[in-house]
């Protein structure tokens, strides 16, 4: 099993997937007809010295309104087709993986407050990561997650860590149960840019909290 599902990220997504290209062929209509309008005009301004104001209304129009459509389509496949490429880069499979850097987060959007832990126990791993297989694709509405961990992984074979990051969450603000793992392709930029897939998994989430939080000091309350 290679870890993230494509399928289940694509569904995600809902339909901006389809939507970004609509958009931007309805743009390419609306262009088309801009240059008609375009072309008409510039061929009345060599029979009549003064130009229709209508249709340099209707050109104005039709130029803002292609303009509107191309950024709504642009934004949209954007922000697919980056995710879905930073999930497929992203993908891989639990025996795979040969240690992992993990670090404690008090929410998704702060730095770690504690210093990081190695783990090296192949079989452990494998059997942890295994349990994502029952992981299903999450929407966020603009939740913040909360009290987790941030996970890097080095594949075997390899010498460093790579950029695949994965960040557990026991809940979020406004959810006191939110057991999801947010997967990333590196840290510190824009999460748009770098997110690969936000899956609600209680299995792993269960095995991940049971086995770092004794390896990790109490937070003060």
């Amino acid at each position: 099993m290679s870890f993230p599902p494509i399928i289940d990220v694509w569904q995600s997504l809902g339909p901006f997937v389809i939507s970004g290209p609509v958009f931007m062929l309805v743009a390419a209509g609306i262009c088309v007809l801009l240059l008609r309008q375009v072309f008409c005009a510039v061929r009345a301004s060599l029979r009549q010295p003064h130009p229709d104001p209508q249709q340099r209304s209707v050109i104005v129009v039709l130029g803002l309104a292609a303009l509107l459509v191309l950024l709504i389509g642009a934004g949209h496949s954007y922000e697919s087709y980056t995710r879905l490429r930073n999930a497929v880069c992203w993908r891989i499979k639990p025996e795979e993986i040969a240690e992992i850097e993990v670090v404690r987060v008090p929410a998704m959007d702060k730095p770690p407050d504690t210093a990081p832990v190695y783990i090296r126990d192949r079989a452990m791993l494998r059997d942890g990561f295994n349990r994502l297989a029952n992981s299903r694709s999450y929407m966020n509405h603009h939740e913040i997650y909360q009290d987790g961990y941030r996970l890097r992984i080095r594949k075997a074979g390899e010498a460093v860590f790579s950029d695949r990051y994965l960040s557990v969450y026991r809940r979020s603000n406004d959810k006191s149960i939110c057991p999801v793992v947010v997967l990333e392709r590196g840290t510190g930029g824009q999460l748009a840019d770098q997110l690969a897939g936000e899956f609600i998994a209680p299995a792993f989430v269960k095995w991940a909290l049971e086995f770092f939080d004794p390896r990790f000091p109490a937070r003060p309350n």
